[in-house]
């Protein structure tokens, strides 16, 4: 998995967040994801204004629309 965060989302503090905060998702969900395939998550600047279960229900509800 690789995680993408602009520095036009924030500086390196919320840059650092952000990443943690998808990182503890995908740990928490990896049952939803097809093995022998790479991720890549791209935060987009939107993000910085979400709260952690915002962002979880935002990457587990595109997890369940793309079905393998």
């Amino acid at each position: 998995m690789g995680f993408s965060v602009s520095k036009k989302i924030g500086n390196a503090v919320v840059r650092n967040r952000i990443k943690r905060v998808l990182r503890e998702i995908c740990r928490k969900n990896m049952e939803l994801f097809p093995h022998n395939y790479d991720y890549i998550f791209i935060a987009r600047p939107k993000i910085k204004g979400f709260s952690y279960q915002q962002v979880e229900k935002e990457v587990v509800g595109k997890l369940k629309e793309v079905e393998l």
